[in-house]
């Protein structure tokens, strides 16, 4: 058992956690956007360039506890960096096994695997399908567009590497050998996203995750172009919906945002004063545990504890000041949003989004122009095609469930 205790714990029981382990703490590119080397996080030049044994052993102890004291019932092993790849191959599928050995057998328990594909070959492909690991790719754009910021330590564009890897990736797709990889992209206001959108689905992806640029309050350039993003926003939807089959083809933000005027997210998953539905902990090499990686462009995430995984249960860590405060500002609609009417759809934007120094998390969005507009976009497109004004309104104006504070309000899912 764990040594530290929190000082007010509430949560009881967890359904899932997720935790992003950091495998290696270097990287074959040089990202010029990276928070790893360039920006808010620092932490690698401190950690083991790979991920210790004991680190693995410490995260094992640390679910088996859980299990127990938790009722935890799913795990997620989210292998991230760095470049994942860049560990060893035997070593990696060393990891996995005792993973499985000591886990599988008592909850269920998934692999992922977030690569810039350019170390891709087929013996990681016989690793992925042996291991069931699902596999996310990084890529910004076409050649052009990625190989202005995504770099080799040389200064070289990863483009063509890249695109490497994605077909043997596509390939063992095709033969049935691991699913068939996502994507991940960082949106550029001054990229043509009718132009990239399609050249993703020309490479084979079908799951695809857009990421807002990472700022906030404090940090986002004075020249930042708001109007780009809201052409991407817009774009993106215009091709995505005319997609044979389109929601086959699911854009994460398009899905999330479908499924709340299909009620689709309002299920009967809650918090209460002694459950969880997930939570996600990021765990560095030397086992050392932290939020989302989302939220390092903060303040705030600099300022939170960072326990070993060791001496801290996973109870005890999640019943802590930094979990509660994230679940309370979740749970509350920033003041400037409350006359807002897609406050319902939007919740004030992603926390990272909302920070600043001075207020906290207590503001809206840095993309609140270019959200408002694309959900004025995406109403009249539904009523326009037949979704019941009087439901998108409802929906729209009804109680949000944001409002719920702590672990009473309903969990998106």
């Amino acid at each position: 058992m764990h040594g530290i205790i929190a000082r007010d714990l509430k949560i009881q029981s967890l359904n899932k956690v997720q935790f992003v382990l950091k495998l290696i703490s270097t990287c074959n590119l040089r990202c010029t956007y990276c928070y790893w080397f360039f920006k808010e996080d620092n932490t690698w030049k401190e950690s083991s360039v790979s991920v210790k044994a004991e680190t693995i052993e410490w995260i094992i102890i640390a679910i088996q506890d859980a299990i127990d004291e938790l009722d935890l019932k799913e795990v997620d092993i989210i292998f991230h960096g760095g470049e994942p790849l860049m560990l060893k191959k035997h070593v990696f599928e060393q990891h996995c096994n005792l993973f499985r050995e000591k886990i599988q057998k008592k909850c269920i328990l998934n692999f992922k695997i977030q690569t810039n594909a350019v170390l891709v070959d087929e013996e990681w492909i016989d690793i992925f399908s042996r291991q069931n690991i699902a596999v996310g790719v990084s890529l910004d754009g076409d050649k052009d567009a990625n190989d202005e910021y995504r770099i080799d330590i040389h200064g070289n564009g990863s483009y063509e590497k890249t695109v490497d890897g994605i077909k043997l990736l596509m390939d063992a797709s095709s033969s049935n050998k691991i699913i068939k990889p996502a994507l991940i992209s960082v949106i550029n206001p001054k990229f043509n996203y009718e132009k990239l959108l399609n050249h993703f689905y020309q490479l084979g992806f079908e799951t695809i995750n857009f990421l807002m640029p990472n700022y906030c309050h404090d940090d986002i350039p004075n020249d930042f172009n708001m109007e780009g993003i809201t052409k991407a926003l817009k774009d993106i939807f215009n091709v995505w919906i005319t997609q044979d089959n389109p929601l086959q083809k699911p854009i994460i933000f398009i899905e999330k945002d479908i499924n709340f005027f299909q009620r689709v997210n309002f299920k009967n998953y809650r918090y209460s004063e002694n459950t969880r539905y997930n939570a996600i902990i990021a765990v560095t090499t030397d086992g050392l545990m932290s939020v989302n990686d989302n939220l390092m462009c903060t303040d705030w995430r600099k300022m939170q504890p960072s326990p070993s995984i060791k001496d801290t249960s996973l109870k005890a860590y999640l019943n802590s000041l930094t979990y509660i405060t994230l679940d309370e500002e979740e749970g509350i609609i920033p003041r400037e949003c409350s006359e807002c009417e897609y406050k319902n759809i939007c919740k004030g934007g992603e926390l990272p989004h909302r920070y600043s120094r001075k207020k906290g998390f207590d503001n809206r969005s840095i993309y609140c122009v270019p959200l408002k507009i694309y959900y004025q976009y995406l109403s009249r497109f539904l009523v326009a095609n037949g979704y019941p004004t009087n439901e998108l309104n409802h929906l729209l104006a009804q109680n949000p469930t944001a409002k719920l504070k702590n672990y009473e309000r309903i969990i998106e899912i």
